[in-house]
Parts: C-alpha cells; structure tokens; sequence
C-alpha cells in the first residue's frame, strides 16, 4: 500500500504555520493545499521515495523543512 502526502492532508487550517507528520508511513508527495502562512513542515521519519517538482510551489513562506530519515536519494 502507498501512503501519499495527500491522504493525510485534509484539514489543516488555511493559516497553519507548523505541521508535524513525522513518524507516519508517508511515501510520496505528490499535492498539497495552498498554505500561505506555513513555516515548518517536519516530515521526518517516513518512507519518502518521490517528492513531485511542483510540490512546494504555494507554500511561499516555508523556512523549515525536515526530510530526514526517508528513502530520498
């Protein structure tokens, strides 16, 4: 079974400014709503192989990303 990035991301308020998925089954990220006010997305220790090229274009004020402990090559 593949866990997509957008499985679990459904209801984040639009003015979310932290998101902790870390420590889930998350393989792919593929779609995410827009989320203008977003700072830090930790998806630490997960299973992400494949990340879309577009995938971070509508979070414009990210500062902080943690990706480690993935499958990223």
């Amino acid at each position: 079974m593949i866990f997509r990035f957008d499985d679990y991301f459904f209801s984040f308020p639009d003015d979310a400014r932290t998101i902790d998925l870390s420590d889930n089954e998350i393989e792919r990220l593929d779609e995410i709503q827009e989320l203008e006010q977003l700072i830090t997305l930790n998806l630490a220790n997960n299973k992400i192989s494949e990340i879309e090229q577009d995938f971070f274009d509508d979070l414009d004020s990210l500062t902080t990303l943690h990706l480690s402990y993935n499958h990223l090559r």
